[in-house]
């Protein structure tokens, strides 16, 4: 017997689509670079990526919570804003020590990781890692409010940009151009 009626189906679907979306999106940058780019700047943008990527489990950690938090109570949507300030608040204080690192040792990363990216397009890349983080805290809060297909509708247009996005990046401007594509997602 199907118990829910076809708004709560909708969201159901809405939900498990956003996540399947992200599980195979998630991946196309590293498909693309794969494909595109010279051995070494593989190895350069995978280091950098599994560097930086490692912010994201700020939005693993919290994300659930906030779901829960939020779905569990339609006023909990007025006492949210402190989280997400507080968020935005560590991501650019933690933009600003990166920043802070290249401005006193500007070629610190490539001396310690041996890599040949542009310090600036590191920064750029960076940003838009901690952007994406924050994105994904507001994407939580707009699928607790039960818009959870809208989201997945967007996030399958999203999808299909990115797609021609880094293909075309990776192929007119190589690795920058990849880290370029990140600022557009």
């Amino acid at each position: 017997v199907n118990n829910f009626n076809s708004k709560e189906t909708n969201q159901w679907v809405g939900f498990h689509g956003v996540s399947i979306l992200a599980m195979a999106s998630g991946n196309l940058d590293r498909i693309v670079v794969s494909y595109f780019l010279i051995a070494n700047e593989i190895l350069d943008y995978f280091l950098i990526y599994e560097i930086f990527t490692k912010y994201w489990l700020i939005a693993y950690l919290v994300n659930p919570i906030l779901f829960t938090y939020l779905a569990k109570s339609k006023d909990n949507f007025k006492k949210i804003k402190s989280v997400l300030f507080w968020l935005s608040i560590f991501a650019l204080l933690s933009v600003f020590v990166f920043w802070m690192f290249i401005v006193f040792f500007p070629n610190g990363l490539s001396d310690i990781f041996k890599i040949q990216i542009k310090v600036d397009y590191i920064l750029m890349f960076l940003i838009a890692i901690v952007v994406n983080s924050i994105t994904q805290s507001i994407v939580t809060i707009i699928q607790a409010k039960g818009k959870s297909r809208k989201v997945f509708l967007i996030n399958i247009l999203i999808t299909v940009f990115m797609v021609f996005t880094y293909i075309l990046m990776a192929s007119e401007s190589g690795l920058e151009g990849v880290m370029l594509a990140w600022l557009v997602k």
